[in-house]
């Protein structure tokens, strides 16, 4: 697992200072991360160093809650294993 910083809410005021400066008027530290996640996984990054990097103790809890809709990436997934194959 990726060092981290031991205090929780370091994350939380980064995350603020990253969207106060970005110009945006609300966005939550859970809104950055699951669009952290979204953007890992659609780039093709794996799951589970998308939890780990995320900070996610469960790749259940993380899949249910924050992956996003991924639907259209999964599709072509499976397209390029039939194509792969032969199929």
């Amino acid at each position: 697992m990726p060092k981290t910083s031991s205090s929780a809410g370091w994350s939380v005021v980064s995350s603020k200072t990253l969207v106060k400066n970005a110009g945006i008027r609300y966005c939550t530290f859970r809104d950055l991360r699951r669009s952290f996640a979204t953007a890992a996984l659609r780039a093709g990054v794996d799951r589970h160093v998308v939890r780990d990097l995320g900070g996610w103790s469960d790749v259940k809890v993380w899949n249910d809650y924050y992956a996003g809709d991924l639907q259209g990436v999964y599709d072509d997934a499976m397209k390029k294993i039939i194509k792969k194959e032969g199929a």
